[in-house]
């Protein structure tokens, strides 16, 4: 048997510098519990309902705007990290500002890249690097 489905047209938006976007260059995207959306990019970090644009920067207190990676942990708090040279920055994010700042400064040595980090329950924080992962 042979039933030909028709699928659903997929409805796709470009958000672009002329929609909104404040750059093009993007290192990290995820999904908050409430469904908003947070990207990571070099000049800062935004979170997005769907139709509004929130941008965390140095205006909102971040020690850089750079950030290439995003995590969200138990509480659904969402947090961006960022690497400069061998120094590390990890920053939470919420309601327009960031929270907490955790630079450890000259704490790594012969880090080449930041790859990810995430949260678990029983392990506060795991930076996974090119060189192996480190718990905090």
């Amino acid at each position: 048997l042979y039933f030909p489905l028709k699928g659903q047209k997929l409805a796709i938006k470009h958000f672009t510098p002329e929609l909104g976007l404040p750059f093009e260059e993007i290192c990290d995207i995820k999904q908050d519990p409430k469904g908003n959306i947070w990207v990571a990019g070099r000049k800062a970090v935004l979170e997005s309902d769907g139709v509004n644009w929130q941008i965390y920067d140095y205006k909102n207190g971040l020690l850089i705007s750079s950030f290439s990676r995003l995590a969200v942990d138990d509480s659904g708090n969402v947090w961006a990290a960022s690497q400069y040279f061998d120094n590390i920055a990890f920053a939470k994010l919420d309601n327009g500002k960031c929270s907490i700042k955790y630079p450890f400064l000259n704490a790594f040595s012969k880090v080449k890249k930041l790859v990810g980090f995430l949260f678990l329950k029983s392990i506060p924080l795991v930076a996974i690097y090119g060189e192996g992962v480190f718990v905090f």
